[in-house]
């Protein structure tokens, strides 16, 4: 077996190489150690990355010929190497069918999708998955890392169901070039292409105030959420309302903000002096 004999330089995947061939090299009573001199980067991935697959993977006879195949550690099927798997960060590998079923169960449970290796915390690329996945699942996988991308407080949705486009207030503004329409928090989607109102989240209400709107609207969220006192959640804007206790609200997306003034918690203490004593809270 040959594996690359490369000190660290910061390149996560040249890294992760190194670690699984010396995991590799272990396993055998005897190994020979190669040191590669003036290759580039990609060649040295490509190299190793060969390596290690070789040791993991046989020939089979099959009616078309033969075929390299691989066992999944996950299903410990034997797998054609095409249709195997590898991890960008960890190269970690399993076939296309356990990597499907793995995604879609933690986008149903709305959890962050990492690889499906025991302990291991890297995230899937989403773009790296087209190969196995519907384009549906990878735009569902997308959108948490578009999400992570923009600021909390420059989050906003286009309030049309059938759009629901996440954009930043920013590119919203620069999407609006009708100075009247910026004025009065008219803002056009960067999805649909419709108006909506910034203030209210709401399509926009020709001819209509904010405050009118509102009141003639009084069963809207935001209506309600102004009445009885909710707050809303900057990271998920679900509502939450406070039902005894302290200003602490710990929201079930995890982010942790005062229930006062919708200051954010850091590292469960409070950036502001509203109170940090016990909640109980309704969502």
């Amino acid at each position: 077996m040959q594996v690359l004999d490369l000190k660290p330089h910061g390149d996560e995947k040249i890294q992760a190489l190194i670690n699984q061939a010396d995991l590799l090299r272990k396993m055998f009573n005897c190994c020979e150690l190669h040191l590669f001199l003036g290759l580039n980067d990609n060649r040295c991935f490509k190299l190793a990355r060969r390596a290690i697959i070789s040791q993991l993977s046989w020939s089979e006879k099959t009616p078309t010929g033969k075929k390299r195949k691989e066992t999944c550690i996950k299903c410990f099927e034997g797998t054609v190497v095409l249709q195997m798997y590898s991890v960008d960060g960890c190269l970690h590998r399993f076939c296309f069918s356990c990597m499907r079923k793995h995604i879609q169960e933690k986008l149903l449970t709305g959890m962050v999708v990492k690889c499906p290796h025991d302990g291991c915390t890297v995230q899937l690329i989403a773009n790296s998955c087209k190969k196995f996945l519907l384009l549906n699942l990878v735009s569902l996988m997308s959108q948490p890392m578009e999400e992570a991308a923009i600021p909390i407080e420059e989050r906003i949705y286009c309030p049309y169901p059938r759009c629901s486009t996440l954009m930043s207030k920013r590119d919203v503004l620069k999407c609006t070039k009708e100075s009247f329409a910026r004025a009065q928090g008219c803002r056009k989607c960067i999805g649909c292409q419709l108006y909506f109102c910034i203030d209210c989240e709401v399509p926009w209400h020709h001819n209509m105030s904010c405050s009118d709107y509102r009141r003639s609207n009084p069963n809207t969220v935001k209506s309600l959420a102004r009445e009885k006192m909710w707050q809303q959640c900057k990271k998920c804007k679900i509502m939450v309302e406070l039902v005894d206790g302290c200003y602490h609200i710990s929201c079930w997306c995890g982010y942790e903000f005062c229930y006062k003034c919708r200051a954010v918690w850091k590292k469960r203490k409070p950036t502001c002096n509203c109170g940090d004593k016990r909640k109980n809270t309704r969502q």
